[in-house]
Order: C-alpha cells, then sequence, then structure tokens
C-alpha cells in the first residue's frame, strides 16, 4: 500500500497544492492502490516537502522523486510509449508549470492583496484572531520573501500576467485538438499539467487568475476531460 501525505483539500480543489494534486493525478493514472492522510506541517516530511508517500516504510518527497521511484518499484511507466521527441516536450513544459507558472499562482493567492484576504480565511480563518493575525503574516512574508528572490514577483503585476498568459498560450498551442497533451492516451505530463491548470481555473476563489486558462477553450475541455476520467464525482 502506498499512504500519500498531502495537504488538505482545500478551495474546491482535488488539492490546493498543485504539487499535491499532480501526484495524486499520477496515483490514479497507474492504477496503483494507494490511500490519502492529510499532513498540514510540510516540515515532518523530508526536505520539508509535501507530497510524500510512504512506501514499504521507505518515505519519498517531491513529485520529482517519487514518480521516478514509484515507476521503478512498481513497475510503472506512463511515458514507455513516447519517443524521444515527446519526452523532450514533456520535459519542457513540466519545467515551465513547475518553475515558472507556479509562482503565478503563488502570486495570485498570497502577494496579490485583492486576493489575500480571501486565501487567509481559507488557511487560518478557524485560528483565535490573536494567532491568525502573527501565523498569517509571518508565513506570508516568507512566501513573499521566496518569491522575490524566485524573481517573478519582481515585475509589476499586469507584466506578472502577460508572461503567465504566455505560458498558457504555449499550453493551449501544444495541446491543439488533440484529448491528451501529447497524444491521444495520457503521460506523465498530462498529471501536471492538470493539477496547474485546475489550480488556475476551478479554486473558490473570487480572482482574475482563472481567466488565464479560461481563455482558451482547448484548456477547459482538457481540465474537464481529466476530471470526468479520474475525479469523477468529488
Amino acid at each position: 500500500m502506498i499512504t500519500l501525505y498531502q495537504f488538505p483539500r482545500a478551495m474546491g480543489l482535488t488539492n490546493a497544492s498543485p504539487f499535491c494534486m499532480k501526484m495524486e493525478t499520477w496515483l490514479k493514472m497507474s492504477g496503483l492502490e494507494y490511500q490519502i492522510k492529510g499532513l498540514m506541517d510540510s516540515r515532518k516530511a523530508p526536505m520539508g516537502k509535501l507530497p510524500m508517500i510512504d512506501h514499504d516504510g521507505q518515505k519519498v518527497a517531491d513529485t520529482g522523486n517519487i514518480i521516478p521511484y514509484l515507476e521503478k518499484a512498481c513497475g510503472v511507466d506512463l511515458d514507455a510509449s513516447l519517443n524521444p521527441q515527446q519526452k523532450a516536450i514533456s520535459h519542457s513544459f513540466t519545467r515551465m508549470l513547475e518553475e515558472h507558472s507556479y509562482w503565478g499562482i503563488v502570486y495570485g493567492r498570497w502577494i496579490d492583496d485583492g486576493v489575500w484576504p480571501q486565501v487567509r480565511e481559507v488557511w487560518f480563518g478557524k485560528m483565535p484572531p490573536g494567532v491568525k493575525q502573527l501565523l498569517s503574516g509571518f508565513l506570508r512574508k516568507q512566501v513573499k520573501r521566496d518569491a522575490h528572490g524566485q524573481g517573478l514577483s519582481r515585475h509589476p503585476k499586469q507584466e506578472i500576467l502577460r508572461r503567465l498568459e504566455q505560458d498558457m498560450q504555449a499550453v493551449s498551442v501544444q495541446l491543439g485538438g488533440k484529448d491528451y497533451f501529447l497524444d491521444a492516451e495520457p503521460h506523465n505530463v498530462d498529471a501536471t499539467l492538470y493539477a496547474f491548470l485546475a489550480n488556475y481555473l476551478w479554486p473558490t476563489l473570487d480572482w482574475r487568475y482563472s481567466a488565464l486558462v479560461s481563455a482558451h477553450p482547448n484548456l477547459v475541455a482538457y481540465c474537464e476531460r481529466m476530471k470526468a476520467r479520474y475525479f469523477a464525482g468529488q
């Protein structure tokens, strides 16, 4: 049995962490049996990161480590049918989503002053007022520091949105009219793509970032297709 440790579900999403959502999507795609345990404190995981799995006593964190581990341990390869060019495309778009588009989600939720109050209520709303103010302020300051170090948040908001629009345009062009990102069946990259697109498109937040995806009908249809196939009824 694989135990997946991830943040509790929130914002009407399978998971409000695109990395946790990616991992659960991949597990569903793989057909491997798993169970979920919620964990709020990522410091308890290796490298201080979620998601994390426990498989036969082996704890592995970070989707970039977990998926290769499970592929080897369980004999699963969702990319077996791909040619080298398709694998290169998969690698490139995964890196773009995880190392650039991700920071747009971070900016939108934690730094954008128009959205932050909603996010604060989601994560801290049940805490006593004093604790809520101190803890949320402390964590927001940390996130701002990390985002500044990454670089995207140093730009004005309109420039950030322009760059994120470029990401989604590239994804839309590559997807085209296909059912899945590379061909007629889903592969590893689809777990990443669905998780990140859904985290832009479907959180129960009043924010303009969903339009980055909804502006592309093929991306919306893709998300609905993935949800129906792997998360029907959830």
